[in-house]
Order: structure tokens, then sequence, then C-alpha cells
């Protein structure tokens, strides 16, 4: 009780506001920059990640309980917790690539429309440019 009590008193505000985002990051519902700030805590916090690593083994059993599954089926749950983390990680890269990708298309889109309607008007000729 002495030792919870002592963990708690050294536990920053960014840890509890990092473990109590630990069920959100196990059903997946994180938002892209809240999950971003889990992932860079939960691997640079021992405290935290252990946190994690025993609801994650609690919550994936639970889940593999309510599965028909072999009695003798064994569960290394260990190597699943960094799976999913680095799943969790690549989505979010990808999912910044495809943001700054839409971007360019975007910004080449209004580029592209901007150049056009000021050819149109005789302000700039991008025939110039064409060699027409």
């Amino acid at each position: 009780m002495a030792r919870e009590a002592s963990n708690q008193s050294q536990e920053k505000p960014d840890c509890r506001q990092t473990v109590a985002m630990i069920p959100a990051f196990l059903s997946d519902t994180l938002n892209e920059r809240d999950l971003q700030h889990f992932l860079q805590h939960v691997r640079t916090c021992r405290h935290c990640y252990e946190e994690l690593e025993t609801n994650f083994m609690v919550d994936r059993t639970l889940l593999y309980l309510d599965k028909d599954m072999p009695a003798d089926t064994s569960f290394d749950l260990t190597p699943l917790l960094e799976n999913e983390l680095q799943e969790r990680t690549k989505r979010l890269r990808r999912d910044g690539d495809i943001r700054t990708l839409r971007f360019l298309i975007l910004l080449s889109t209004i580029v592209l429309i901007v150049l056009f309607f000021l050819d149109m008007t005789g302000l700039f000729q991008i025939t110039v440019f064409m060699g027409v």
C-alpha cells in the first residue's frame, strides 16, 4: 500500500494522462494526436510501458478466452504488444505521408488554377513556358 502511494506521488501528470489513455489504445480509439503522444511516452517511460503491458496482457487474455481454443494452446503475449506498438507507429507514419501527399496535390492544383486564371486574363502567359 505504501509502495503504491509512493509510485503515485512519483507519477508525473504526463504519466497519469498516458495511463488514462491505455483503454482507448487497446480499443484502437485514440485520435492521431493522442496516439502519437501515447506512443512517444510509452517508448520512453518504463512505468507507463509496464502499465500498458499489464493491461494489454489482461485485455488480450480475455479476448482469447472468449474464443474456442484448444486447451494446449500457449500464448506468448509479450511480442504481440511490441507488434501492436510497431503497427500503430507505422500507421501513424503512413497517415502522415498520405496527409502530406494530399496537401501537395491540393497545393499543385491551386497553383495550376491560379496560373490558368492568370493566363486567361492575359496577365501571365503560360504558353511562353510551353514553347507554343
